[in-house]
């Protein structure tokens, strides 16, 4: 038996000591980690300013009073996030998006909002030169259907202030009951993500080592190291003794990727480091499932002869 721990050990060895494995170990967190920060970094680079939003309200029913609601809206330094300007000098609404295209070109607006009637409900659009962010979509939209309430509510006699409150605005919380008796909020996505990040884990790893590990078998065939190894081990004995030193190869990975996930949680630089309350149960499931993928692919490449036979088997 102590040769398949050496056959395993020198498996280990021989794929840790690879340019390939050392630059997949540390530029793969590291795409994670710069992938993490970008939409923080895009964030804090982007300089929110007051922007001069036009209005073509073709109902002529709108525009005051979305107006009134854009202006009220800030930004994080207090400044107004919008200065609205009623783009309907004529009855003409073909002449009124001219004149907002003409402004828009010429600088003195960063887009326009379009108002008209539809089948069954009115159409708002946002034209500008580039397209708007998430932020300034809800915010119109926000704003747009508020306008509408109020406007359908005065058409039948009712004041809007009186109906502030009447329409729920209630978030659902989940309450998880243990055994003891203890009760704790849970968030559903949390929790799923939070195992979902080892499954994960759990392809990559197969694809990469899986992948690896049947092109250097075919690689030892040729080169006939399998047949020194076979002298000293049997077939079964050599197959345990890979799958081995291929679980062993794992667990390094892993381990030098949770202490690189510690220490960036330690200074909260992408994500907090937390347990799953199943992480028991998910490395019993990871590890058989990585044990049941690692052996099928060591049996394709003890039957696969050719580089290009491994990679279309590999791949299904």
């Amino acid at each position: 038996m102590w040769k398949v721990f050496t056959l395993a050990k020198w498996e280990f060895w021989e794929k840790i000591r690879r340019k390939s494995f050392l630059i997949y170990m540390f530029v793969f967190p590291a795409l994670i980690i710069l992938l993490g920060l970008l939409p923080k970094l895009i964030n804090d680079s982007t300089v929110e300013s007051t922007k001069a939003i036009g209005i073509v309200d073709s109902t002529r029913k709108f525009f005051p009073a979305l107006s009134d609601k854009l202006d009220l809206l800030t930004l994080p330094n207090n400044q107004p996030r919008y200065i609205t300007v009623i783009i309907n000098r004529n009855n003409n609404f073909t002449q009124n998006l001219l004149s907002a295209n003409n402004e828009i070109r010429r600088g003195t607006l960063d887009g326009y909002l379009v108002i008209k009637p539809g089948i069954n409900n009115y159409i708002i659009q946002y034209r500008s030169k580039s397209l708007s962010s998430f932020t300034d979509n809800h915010y119109f939209e926000s704003a747009f259907n508020e306008t509408i309430t109020e406007y359908n509510l005065r058409r039948r006699g009712i004041n809007p202030d009186s109906t502030k409150g009447i329409v729920g605005n209630v978030k659902l919380t989940s309450i998880q009951i243990y055994e003891n008796g203890l009760e704790e909020e849970k968030d559903f996505l949390n929790v799923f993500f939070k195992s979902y990040i080892l499954l994960m884990l759990l392809t990559i790893t197969i694809i990469f080592s899986g992948g690896t590990f049947v092109r250097s078998l075919i690689s030892e065939k040729e080169n006939g190291i399998l047949e020194v190894i076979l002298s000293s081990l049997n077939v079964d004995q050599l197959l345990f003794g890979k799958i081995l030193g291929l679980i062993y190869l794992s667990v390094f990975q892993f381990g030098v990727w949770g202490i690189i996930g510690y220490f960036l949680s330690q200074n909260s630089l992408l994500f907090s480091f937390e347990f799953s309350q199943n992480l028991i149960i998910q490395i019993i499931y990871f590890t058989l499932g990585y044990v049941l993928f690692i052996s099928i692919l060591v049996g394709l490449g003890s039957v696969i002869s050719t580089e290009q036979g491994a990679q279309q088997l590999t791949g299904i």
